[in-house]
């Protein structure tokens, strides 16, 4: 026979549950609140409001309460990993690092199959720049599951910074492979290979992120700045007059059309796209440093 107070209070529930959560959305925190403080009177052991209600008090700033809901949370169910990983952050936001790592090792040991263990360890030592941890903590929820983008970007970023840079951009392109139209993963391997003087590779991820955005006149013109370096000049000036035509006030496009018509011989031509160049950013030296080079040159000339 159905318990008539059980199917009620379940109902009741679900329905304080939905309510606060559109509350939360809507940075209604203290409806929000209150919503689950009223689930907890119908059930002292609702794990879940316990860990809505650190959420709430952790929106609000009052740290220090959303740690006391989550060790509640864990009262009632100690292997409760999602408590002890907001616990772990709210610590971490405390400056808190013992007890954060208290947290994330206790996380680990229940759950080792967790990315999100993983990640937040990884993190937690990348702040405390224990580089050699942080890799093998990324490593290890790499290892369980290959298509975890932000595992990836993290390893991506904590091998540029160690100056891995042949990791670095292994990751960035396994990042684009399964999310291809993540423009400002691409910008940063575009920036890399030109760093590196790898100028076609270089080309091959700009004329990617112009498929994604054909009006992104900046990546026009590194684009067209790159074909500068490969020594293809009428293809340096297609995409530069391009970059202009899209960007018309954007300086570098000028002052790279400028090196262009200097590097063939047309002096007068780029002083006026370096003139331009100064009229538009007065703040970048080099702009000023090429019209005055170039001035120079047409007075002995002259």
């Amino acid at each position: 026979m159905t318990n008539l107070t059980d199917d009620k209070q379940k109902k009741d529930i679900e329905e304080l549950t939905k309510q606060g959560s559109e509350y939360y959305d809507k940075y209604e925190f203290e409806k929000s609140l209150t919503c689950f403080q009223d689930i907890l009177k119908i059930d002292p052991n609702h794990v879940e409001s316990y860990k809505a209600i650190a959420n709430i008090y952790r929106s609000l700033g009052r740290i220090p309460e959303a740690i006391e809901y989550c060790q509640k949370a864990l009262k009632v169910d100690p292997k409760d990993v999602i408590a002890l990983l907001l616990q772990g952050n709210y610590h971490f936001e405390l400056d808190d690092i013992e007890n954060s790592f208290k947290c994330y090792h206790q996380a680990a040991e229940i759950a080792p199959d967790s990315t999100d263990v993983w990640f937040n360890l990884g993190n937690l030592h990348k702040s405390q720049k224990e580089y050699t941890e942080a890799l093998e903590a990324f490593r290890k929820g790499e290892a369980l599951d290959t298509s975890d983008l932000g595992l990836l970007i993290m390893l991506a970023d904590l091998n540029e910074e160690l100056e891995n840079f042949d990791e670095a951009i292994d990751y960035y392109y396994k990042i684009v492979k399964l999310s291809p139209d993540a423009s400002s993963i691409w910008i940063r391997l575009a920036e890399l290979h030109f760093e590196r003087g790898e100028y076609e590779k270089a080309v091959e991820c700009q004329l990617q992120i112009l498929e994604l955005d054909p009006q992104d006149y900046i990546t026009m013109n590194n684009l067209g700045y790159t074909k500068l370096k490969l020594g293809e000049l009428d293809e340096a000036f297609k995409h530069l007059n391009k970059a202009i035509e899209i960007g018309p006030d954007y300086a570098n496009s000028w002052d790279s059309l400028g090196e262009t018509y200097e590097l063939k011989g047309d002096l007068e031509k780029a002083l006026e796209c370096y003139t331009k160049a100064v009229e538009l950013d007065p703040s970048i030296e080099l702009h000023t440093e090429n019209k005055e080079r170039v001035e120079d040159e047409l007075k002995k000339k002259n």
